[in-house]
């Protein structure tokens, strides 16, 4: 409010003044609402841990697992809290290879992001099955991973 003040005094007290006041103030608010990156600069970059690896760029993260790997081809935004929940493909690997290949699985990745670290959890779309994870990610750190054959 006392930048309110501040600007009507400067800009002329009449009641266009107060208007064009007004909407400089929920200009400059868009302005740095909009402006940062939601995915965050630390989100992007190579995640790992036991199990698990990611890569995350700004429209596409691909992550890595024993077994599977899963590909979403959307930003991963982060809600004020840190946690991000976005649909994406998950592959099997391992065991002989299907004539048809590998059917994609639909699924969901909910995850928190909290500094350098990264819970994971996975929700295979249209399966009854248990959640897989959480996996537990760490920023730059090499993944442990023992690929199935």
């Amino acid at each position: 409010m006392e930048l309110y003040r501040r600007i009507s005094r400067v800009m002329d007290i009449s009641i266009g003044g107060r208007l064009a006041a007004a909407q400089t103030l929920l200009l400059c608010g868009l302005t740095l609402a909009c402006s940062g990156d939601p995915t965050g600069p630390d989100l992007l970059g190579e995640w790992g841990g036991e199990g698990a690896a990611a890569v995350v760029a700004a429209d596409l993260t691909t992550f890595e697992f024993d077994c599977a790997n899963a590909r979403v081809e959307a930003p991963l935004l982060l809600d004020p809290d840190g946690k991000f929940s976005v649909e994406g493909l998950y592959f099997r690997e391992g065991g002989p290879l299907p004539v048809d290949g590998r059917p994609s699985i639909p699924a969901r990745f909910d995850g928190t992001v909290t500094g350098d670290r990264m819970t994971l959890t996975i929700h295979l779309i249209g399966l009854a099955q248990e959640p897989i994870g959480p996996r537990e990610l760490r920023k730059g750190r090499t993944p442990l991973l023992r690929k199935c054959l």
